[in-house]
């Protein structure tokens, strides 16, 4: 009886194996079917407005149209929130600018802008600027100390 016992037991190991192995035959094909389904892709997204934000909330991108709605305003934002570069578009004009320090007192800035007469282009550091325009074929450039006193202009002022 004990060698009758022992492959009667033996004979219920390998059905229970084979039974296990015969369901995850079945089971694992149908779970690759259903996760292998198509995800389907927008063409387009419309929004009036898109923002990414942190895990805490803070805006870091914004997308959408500018205060007029003239044109797109796209803004890019420190952890903190505050706008450190951004380039708006509107009724034939683009625009770009960077600034660093607090959005009251920047440290420095950039900025460039261009329109149907005007191409102009814009730096400062603390007082100190320079600043360099087309305006109707016409052209200008200016260097500001940090004293705030024009350091050169061209054309020469009269």
């Amino acid at each position: 009886m004990d060698d009758l016992t022992r492959r009667v037991e033996r004979l219920e190991r390998i059905n229970r194996r084979l039974t296990t192995l015969a369901i995850s035959g079945f089971v694992f094909p149908i779970l690759c079917l259903l996760g292998w389904q198509q995800v389907d892709v927008a063409d387009l997204i419309q929004a009036k407005k898109i923002q990414v934000v942190d895990d805490k909330g803070i805006p870091l991108v914004s997308l959408e149209p500018t205060r007029g709605n003239e044109g797109g305003s796209i803004v890019l934002r420190d952890k903190s929130g505050d706008p450190k570069a951004w380039f708006n578009t509107g009724d034939g004009t683009a625009r770009i600018g960077m600034i660093s320090g607090a959005v009251d007192q920047p440290t420095a800035t950039l900025g460039l802008s261009v329109s149907p007469d005007q191409t102009h282009i814009g730096l400062s550091s603390g007082r100190a600027s320079m600043t360099s325009s087309v305006e109707n074929e016409k052209p200008y450039f200016e260097i500001i100390g940090r004293d705030g006193k024009a350091l050169f202009s061209a054309p020469w002022r009269k």
